[in-house]
């Protein structure tokens, strides 16, 4: 076998062992598995001041070297609703990653309308301690509001017949299960001392914001805590008023008495040569 020819075997071995190494290379790349993590996910279109709820969030298998900074990555076996939980500051978009800078840290913005819900309203009304449970109310507790006020009956008629059922004054719940956003300057239940409060600031609907302030020129407003966890309307259970006739005993009695003499007496009028009078009899 002549030199060249030697050469050229030499030549096509080298070429056939580099291609075999390459192939091998190629192989060994492609069956090797990208590197990943599970991270969180919106479920949905989620907007700004939205709570997370459980079922807005899942976890999503991602590229590693793809992966935002400062996404919620998954830790052992948590579940994606427990990484992480709070309101939106900013709309995300389902599918999208969910950041930590997505959502409302501690004391960034305003501290009640980060706590608010969406299409709610608050109303700040003047108080005291005997109209607000000697200063028992904080933060997150529930309230009824009472209005007590004082009725004005027009015609002598009318008002006679009236007085059976009210004199002069009347209370009536006129709003149930409000939550308490702050005492005065407040807006966390940090202890649970008594604080006599100058303001009380409530979550309203826009309608009840209206009636509440309707309600602070109709007469003064008392605040009745609720137990913890209780929600039932009383309103759908008995007459949400009491009036003075139904309050006092004395005040029932005398409104009878005048019932009474009222129908019991006959007026009749008196004409003679002195002009006319009028007379009772009975």
């Amino acid at each position: 076998m002549n030199r060249n020819m030697m050469i050229v075997i030499g030549g096509g071995l080298a070429v056939a062992l580099l291609v075999a190494m390459l192939v091998s290379a190629a192989i060994k790349s492609a069956g090797k598995k990208e590197a990943s993590a599970n991270i969180l996910v919106a479920t949905a279109d989620l907007v700004a001041g939205k709570d997370l709820k459980p079922e807005d969030v899942e976890w999503k298998q991602w590229s590693q070297k793809n992966i935002i900074p400062g996404s919620i990555i998954q830790q052992k076996d948590q579940e994606a609703f427990d990484a992480a939980t709070g309101r939106l500051k900013r709309d995300v978009a389902m599918g999208e990653p969910i950041t930590r800078s997505a959502f409302i840290s501690s004391g960034q913005g305003n501290p009640l309308a980060t706590r608010m819900e969406n299409g709610m309203r608050a109303v700040a009304i003047k108080t005291a301690a005997e109209k607000m449970v000697g200063g028992f109310i904080s933060p997150g507790d529930y309230v009824d509001i009472i209005l007590t006020h004082q009725l004005r009956v027009d015609g002598v008629s009318q008002n006679n017949s009236v007085q059976t059922f009210v004199n002069k004054f009347t209370s009536e719940t006129i709003l149930e299960n409000i939550m308490v956003l702050a005492i005065d300057q407040t807006a966390r239940k940090e202890d649970t001392n008594a604080k006599i409060a100058k303001t009380v600031t409530l979550q309203v609907t826009p309608k009840e914001a209206e009636k509440l302030a309707l309600a602070t020129s109709l007469g003064e407003l008392s605040l009745a805590l609720r137990p913890v966890g209780d929600k039932e309307a009383i309103t759908s259970l008995v007459p949400p008023l009491t009036t003075d006739v139904e309050t006092s005993p004395t005040l029932n009695r005398v409104t009878e008495l005048k019932k009474r003499g009222s129908a019991d007496s006959r007026t009749v009028r008196i004409f003679s040569q002195d002009g006319v009078r009028n007379a009772n009899i009975r």
